[in-house]
């Protein structure tokens, strides 16, 4: 919940976009002090522009907030699956 509050407070979509029904998924791998390390679409939505504010979101939102320690490792590695729009 945290991570993607963090993440929607810097999304923003163009007007034109918002009604097109485009949708993304981003796995976000981050370290244990929240930043972002990596990224990669599992999903995209096939527009540049939605894809690119997806990827800014998230690189404007780092660092997110640190991860509890079980979970830092997991982050690390496996990461967490973002979906676009929030």
């Amino acid at each position: 919940g945290a991570i993607t509050d963090r993440i929607r407070s810097n999304w923003a979509l163009p007007t034109f976009l918002q009604n097109q029904g485009l949708a993304a998924r981003i796995v976000v791998h981050i370290d244990a002090r929240g930043n972002v390390i990596a990224m990669e679409f599992t999903r995209t939505s096939g527009n540049l522009m939605f894809d690119g504010n997806a990827e800014t979101a998230i690189r404007r939102s780092s660092p997110l907030p640190p991860p509890p320690a079980e979970m830092a490792s997991g982050l690390r590695k496996s990461g967490i699956e973002v979906k676009f729009p929030l």
